[in-house]
């Protein structure tokens, strides 16, 4: 993860825009399959209409496979809707994409760790531009 347990990469407190990316590092992780793709999805807390951005990426090999389980690490990312309603986003479920194309959920010991994980929308600034 970033600096902050459970904070986004380059977050630093003072949120996101529309238009802004969101990344996340999950900096090692283990699994048997070959791996297509790792998606995290994040929910808007306070919403009464759901709204949903979900974070994904590639992962990257950072060990050799060692008795058929394989050391990954991924950096996940979206760019934020223009419609996304202000507020925070917490992560609601973590998954992988294997290469045969099932969707599998992490670990169930994960959970503690990704339900920490959100990041910050800010409304758009009404400020026009200037010199």
């Amino acid at each position: 993860m970033a600096e902050d347990e459970g904070v986004p990469i380059n977050e630093r407190r003072v949120g996101h825009l529309p238009g802004d990316r969101v990344r996340v590092e999950i900096g090692f992780f283990r699994h048997e399959m070959n791996l297509k793709e790792v998606f995290a999805a994040f929910e808007h807390e306070e919403s009464h209409e759901p709204f949903e951005v979900t974070l994904r990426g590639h992962p990257d090999e950072v060990e050799p496979p060692s008795g058929g389980v394989k050391f990954n690490r991924v950096i996940l990312s979206a760019i934020v809707p223009s419609d996304a309603p202000p507020g925070v986003y917490r992560c609601q479920r973590l998954e992988v994409e294997s290469f045969g194309g099932r969707r599998i959920a992490f670990d169930a010991s994960t959970e503690e760790t990704w339900r920490k994980w959100h990041f910050l929308v800010r409304e758009e600034p009404a400020a026009p531009p200037s010199f």
